[in-house]
């Protein structure tokens, strides 16, 4: 996974919780 794409994933993730 490339560190921008992991970061993409994780604010993705972060959003969805929100």
């Amino acid at each position: 996974m490339s560190p921008s794409g992991g970061t993409d994933i994780m604010a993705a993730l972060c959003r969805a919780s929100s």
